[in-house]
């Protein structure tokens, strides 16, 4: 159960770029925070991205975007993951760019998030991101799922970070494009 975490506080104080990688057998059961790609609490991150990866086969989502904006996520597979797969975290996350992934059979798992019981491929907790052409297949439950709360939740709340973040009340970045089919319940929910 590898992991990569990426993570320093402050606005721009790394940059990030992963670039035509394969990542498998990644992330640890039931293990908060230990998922096969993470950004965690850094902030803005301009000259971040994530470029033609695939992730498969993991035991703990794949790709995984906590109190990071700017981020861009393009061209990216992720196959036969456990719990949500790409994954806004605490809802203070804005400005993300999700282009043109693939993701592809998700399973439930009681290990992580009470949600992570039905899991997304896409789990949205702030409206305020952007997700064009991507495709999300076969998740035993949801395609796309919005969950924007009343605050921000997790690390970010706890850290004092987003208290008035609303982002319940955050317009919808862009959301065009995007398909998700065979799924177990609801393309976007």
């Amino acid at each position: 159960g590898a992991h990569i975490m990426l993570h320093s506080t402050g606005d721009e104080s790394l940059t990030a770029r992963i670039e035509n990688v394969e990542v498998r057998k990644a992330g640890q059961k039931g293990r908060l925070g230990r998922y096969p790609i993470h950004f965690h609490m850094i902030g803005t991150v301009f000259n971040s991205y994530i470029r033609n990866v695939t992730v498969h086969h993991t035991f703990n989502r794949a790709y995984t975007i906590h109190g990071v904006h700017h981020l861009r996520v393009q061209d990216c597979i992720s196959y036969h993951t456990f719990g949500h797969t790409f994954f806004i975290e605490d809802g203070i996350e804005t400005k993300n760019v999700f282009e043109r992934n693939l993701g592809v059979l998700a399973f439930g798992t009681a290990n992580l998030l009470n949600t992570d019981i039905t899991p997304a491929m896409f789990w949205i907790t702030n409206p305020d991101n952007i997700y064009r052409g991507n495709r999300a297949v076969g998740s035993q439950n949801y395609g796309f799922w919005l969950k924007a709360e009343a605050g921000v939740k997790g690390a970010s709340a706890a850290a004092g970070l987003g208290t008035d973040t609303c982002p319940n009340h955050v317009p919808l970045g862009e959301f065009s494009n995007n398909v998700a089919h065979s799924n177990g319940r609801y393309g976007f929910r």
